[in-house]
């Protein structure tokens, strides 16, 4: 494999993990997105989604992850067509990394 195959390869094995990483956060934008404690408001319909989308600028930046994944994709010289499957492991190292760090900040705000 040449140099540029394999940094191509990391490069976008690295942009597709932080896509995925970043699509899990979409539950939490989705929940946060009216607030929290008595000042929250509910929203509905199509404010409520473009809301979501701007929580956390959640919207703009999955949209730039995915185009620049995939225009990666299209012009970077990449090796043989089986190493895509390697970026899954990838991507399950980014969720158990979310998941630790979820049970360490609930460690932290519920001091258990």
């Amino acid at each position: 494999m040449k140099a540029k195959q394999l940094i191509s390869a990391v490069t976008l094995t690295f942009m597709q993990a932080a896509l995925i990483c970043w699509l899990m956060l979409a539950p939490f934008a989705w929940i946060l997105r009216d607030g929290m404690g008595p000042e929250s408001v509910e929203t509905q319909g199509l404010t409520a989604v473009l809301r979501a989308l701007t929580t956390f600028h959640w919207g703009p930046i999955f949209l730039a992850l995915a185009a620049a994944s995939w225009l990666f994709k299209a012009r970077a010289p990449l090796p043989d067509p089986g190493w895509e499957r390697r970026w899954a492991i990838i991507g399950a190292v980014g969720v158990l990394t979310v998941a630790v760090s979820f049970i360490l900040m609930s460690g932290t705000i519920y001091g258990s």
